[in-house]
Formats: structure tokens, sequence, C-alpha cells
């Protein structure tokens, strides 16, 4: 990278001096300070040379970083990116795509960290709120959910409401959903319809892990449809436990439902991992 550098440093300079309105030399000085002078202009290059291979590192860091988190290397992606924060701590890109990679790491309150510091730097970006709505969801703090998309939505109403299929709406009512399903369970825990149902609303908000808690027990008091296990193998797919949603899969198309395990297969899913 330094030899790299060093090359685009020098193309740079070149083209620079070949400039009618560059020069690197002052007038001449008094005989008496043309050491001093010399000794500032060099030492001037030096420090241009070093401020330019910072700004070549830091491209590079930036753009490995999106390149290790598209090959799903996400912590090669995190130390990559916060290089590039290190020495830009304005640059909203690396703040957005590092909160993507520990949004994949599973790790949602530093995803949100990163975003909301993405939207401190620029207050207009409505993907920034989409996705940390979409975190929030993912911990359950679905009023924040809500407050993030209506903010998405009227920054840029046309580009959420096509791109996400009104999700607001739908957080708002599976919010209440899951507030009328969890009064019928406190009635009749033995319900297994409400904790189906329960799930579903879950799922839609993103909280896979109470979605699959509450298919789980749905199946345990009797709900051993293909549908229960088709939506619980959705929701483990979603959390990466593809062995748990390959065998969620098997059962769902052995009772009559056999889409998630076409879509699986066509993806060439590994089913042992």
């Amino acid at each position: 990278n330094i030899e790299r550098c060093f090359i685009q440093f020098l193309i740079s300079l070149w083209v620079m001096r070949r400039s009618p309105h560059f020069s690197l030399h002052p007038p001449p000085p008094p005989p008496y300070g043309q050491v001093k002078a010399e000794m500032c202009r060099f030492g001037s290059l030096i420090w241009l040379f070093f401020l330019f291979c910072a700004i070549c590192s830091f491209a590079d860091t930036f753009d490995d970083g999106v390149a290790a988190y598209k090959r799903g290397d996400y912590q090669e992606a995190i130390r990559q990116l916060t290089q590039t924060i290190r020495g830009d701590s304005r640059n909203a890109d690396a703040y957005f795509v590092r909160g993507f990679a520990y949004d994949k790491s599973r790790n949602a309150s530093k995803a949100i960290s990163d975003y909301s510091q993405a939207i401190k730097i620029d207050p207009s970006d409505t993907d920034a709120y989409f996705v940390r709505g979409y975190a929030y969801a993912k911990l359950g703090d679905y009023d924040k959910a809500i407050s993030d998309y209506t903010r998405a939505i009227n920054l840029n109403r046309a580009k959420v409401s096509n791109g996400c299929a009104n999700i607001y709406s739908k957080l708002g009512g599976n919010s209440r959903e899951i507030a009328n399903w969890t009064r019928t369970i406190k009635v009749d825990k033995n319900d297994a319809d409400a904790y189906y149902s329960r799930g579903l609303a879950y799922y839609n908000l993103c909280g896979y892990g109470r979605a699959i808690a509450d298919f789980t027990q749905a199946i345990a008091i009797g709900s051993k449809n293909a549908q229960t296990y088709y939506n619980r193998g959705r929701a483990y797919l979603d959390l990466d436990d593809l062995k748990s949603a390959a065998e969620d899969a098997r059962i769902a198309c052995e009772l009559g439902d056999c889409d998630l395990l076409q879509s699986m297969e066509g993806n060439n899913t590994d089913f042992d991992h």
C-alpha cells in the first residue's frame, strides 16, 4: 500500500507542478534565510506526502471493509471500517456499513449505535433511519422502531412506502395484535392458536426469537400443522440457524407445504450448518 501510495503521490505532484497556478517555490528569500526556507519547503513536502498516504490508506480500508462485508466476513469488515472511522470520524458511509456488519454479527446494540452516528452526521439519510428502525424492532423496542420508520417516511415517503410495503402501518398493527393475543393467553395458556397468531405478529416485527418461542409453544400444545412448522422454519432461517430451519422445512413438507424446503434447496442452502 505504501508503494502504491508513493507512486500516486508522485503522479499527483507531477500533475500539480504542470499547472500554471501551482508552485512549490515561493519568491526568493533573503540570503540569510535561504537554508531555513529550503528546510521548511522540504518539511512541507514530507508532511504533504504522509497526509496523502493517510488519505489513500483510509480509502483503501473503506473499500476493503465493503468487500469483506459482501463476502460475509463481517468481523474483518468491522476491523477495516473501524480503521476508516479512526481516520475520518465524519464518514457516515463507514458507520452505516459497519452497522450492517454488526447487525449481521447479531449485535443489534452496536448496529444501532453506528446507525445513530450516521444519522448525526447526515440527518437526512432515510436509509439510516430505516435500518435503525429495523434493528430496534429486532430488540423488541417497537416504539422506537415506529418512530424511526415514521421519520424515514416523512423524509422520503415514496421510497420507504414502496421499498418496505408500508411497514410503518404493519408495525402499529402487529404491536396491537401482540397485546391482544397476550391478553388471550393470560386467560387460556393452552390456546395454541393464540400462541401461533402472536408468533406471526412477532415475526412480522422481526422478533424472530420470540416468534420461535411462540411457535414452539403452539406445537407443544398441539398445533402440529404445516403452517406452524413453515413459519418457525422461516424464523430460524432469518436467524441463520440453517439446520433447525431445514428440519422444520422438511416437517412442513411432509405435512403438505413444501415451499420453504424448495426455496432452501433452490438457493443451495447448506443444511448441515
